[in-house]
């Protein structure tokens, strides 16, 4: 009985990873302003273990940008909770926290390490 309840729990809590990811990338292109050139994308959703956070991973390109971006980060966690509780209508929706996801610049400096021992 209790794996059956686990089973439902990791499926209930990827289907509302992917409701968010959806609402969150929406939310990005329909309500927030961003500049040309710049590219803003939802990458991941991770909920917590009791369902009641989530972190919304964005990546942000071209990588020289992002520090405009995170500024920006808390007032779209407001906004897009008021959003979510509207477009989701569930009873329980996690509060969420953008965070950057910060693969592209790890890519980039371990390339330029790289090209560095090319020297």
């Amino acid at each position: 009985m209790l794996l059956t309840y686990l089973k439902k729990m990791k499926h209930r809590n990827e289907k509302l990873s992917s409701l968010i990811r959806q609402e969150a990338a929406l939310f990005l292109e329909m309500r927030v302003e961003i500049p040309p050139g710049i590219l803003c994308t939802v990458t991941q959703v991770t909920l917590s273990p009791d369902g009641r956070y989530a972190d919304i991973g964005i990546s942000i390109f071209p990588t020289t940008r992002v520090g405009v971006f995170l500024n920006k980060f808390k007032t779209w966690q407001h906004e897009f909770n008021v959003y979510a509780k509207e477009a989701l209508r569930l009873k329980h929706i996690p509060a969420v926290r953008f965070t950057l996801d910060d693969a592209m610049l790890k890519q980039e400096r371990i390339e330029r390490l790289l090209e560095g021992e090319g020297k």
